[in-house]
């Protein structure tokens, strides 16, 4: 599914669309899709981390470094893929030099209108915020996708497009829209479950940069409404779209995850057995950068430590209704990696024995 840069826009108000959002298009930025059967399963952070990962094994094996001294350079019989990396070496710098501009474009605008923004340009406005919205249809409590056999490409494309800009020009907002900026994110989540996995990829990724500006109502949002999709055994897509969007919430984030850490390292540990593979590998990936920050967040033998030194840390942007469970994950956690720690078991029938600790 790839997105066209110009597109049919015959209107103004079309063409102010397409010039703000066909830009920033790229390959390297803008999901796409060769086949009609891999628009929907799958999940594109992980297949980018792989590719890159291939191109710089491949990079690697026929460098004339690293081989030992008198060891002529590891030079392959078929050199096609050597040419299609300068081939796409090509393109990827005349798409960066694309890209880069319109990012400083929507960037500039969106910095220099600050408050007066949905004033002064409704157009951008609307393709940030409205039609994002109106691209959920809800039935009850639950959105209404279209089945992959009726699913349109057109529909799709238009929605990356909109998520795209959302992408680019919410870091440039003025703090006062944030708050109605994120009006959005509970259909950023929404749409983590559409068919098309470029779509849940675009939506992980606008959840990320949100997560940047306020992650205290993301990492709340996240875990309210996105981790139970995590459980959701009856659809791949699901649980493809919620791991995707811790990944991309815990890169954007980084050490400022760290005060997060003990609520989102406790449901990834059930997917790193999950039986589809993109969620298996992806959650393992995820799991291990949390593990990493685990220390940072001083995970101590006393629990009033360990709020104290949250409560220090990021007091003000933690919600309060949150505590209760991160407390809860902390305990869990902390008797895993501790059994020490845990609570000896009152037997109701006596004993004439003496009981080992692990017993107990």
């Amino acid at each position: 599914m790839q997105p066209s840069a110009t597109g049919d826009a015959e209107s103004n108000g079309d063409s102010r669309k397409a010039g703000c959002s066909g830009g920033i298009r790229s390959r390297t930025a803008t999901p796409t899709n060769h086949t009609a059967d891999s628009n929907f399963s799958g999940i594109l952070t992980l297949i980018n981390q792989q590719k890159l990962a291939e191109r710089a094994a491949f990079r690697r094996t026929n460098s004339s470094g690293g081989r030992g001294p008198g060891r002529p350079p590891n030079i392959p019989q078929d050199m096609a893929m050597d040419d299609l990396l300068a081939a796409d070496e090509e393109e990827s710098k005349q798409n960066k030099l694309q890209r880069r501009g319109a990012i400083f474009s929507l960037t500039s605008i969106t910095s220099h209108f600050e408050t007066t923004l949905p004033e002064k340009l409704p157009k951008l406005w609307n393709i940030m915020v409205e039609q994002i919205k109106d691209s959920v249809k809800m039935s009850g409590n639950e959105p209404v996708w279209p089945s992959p056999s009726l699913a349109t490409d057109s529909a799709a494309v238009e929605l990356i497009s909109n998520l795209q800009v959302l992408e680019t020009c919410a870091p440039s907002v003025h703090p006062q829209l944030c708050s109605k900026l994120l009006e959005v994110l509970p259909q950023l989540c929404l749409l983590l479950q559409h068919p098309y996995r470029a779509v849940r990829h675009m939506a992980s990724r606008c959840i990320g940069v949100f997560g940047c500006l306020a992650p205290g109502k993301v990492i709340s949002t996240v875990v309210q409404k996105v981790l139970p999709s995590l459980g959701a055994m009856h659809c791949d897509s699901h649980r493809e779209g919620a791991v995707e969007a811790l990944a991309c919430l815990v890169q954007a984030l980084q050490f400022d995850v760290v005060p997060y850490v003990v609520l989102l390292i406790v449901p990834l540990m059930g997917r790193m057995s999950d039986p589809n593979q993109h969620v298996r590998l992806t959650a393992t990936h995820v799991f291990a950068t949390l593990v990493q920050l685990m220390p940072l967040d001083g995970v101590p033998d006393d629990l009033s430590k360990g709020k104290e030194a949250l409560l220090v840390s990021d007091a003000s942007s933690f919600p309060t209704e949150l505590l209760a469970h991160r407390d809860k994950e902390r305990n869990f956690l902390q008797r895993l990696f501790n059994p020490k720690l845990i609570e000896n078991y009152s037997v109701p029938v006596p004993i004439n024995a003496e009981l080992r600790s692990y017993q107990q």
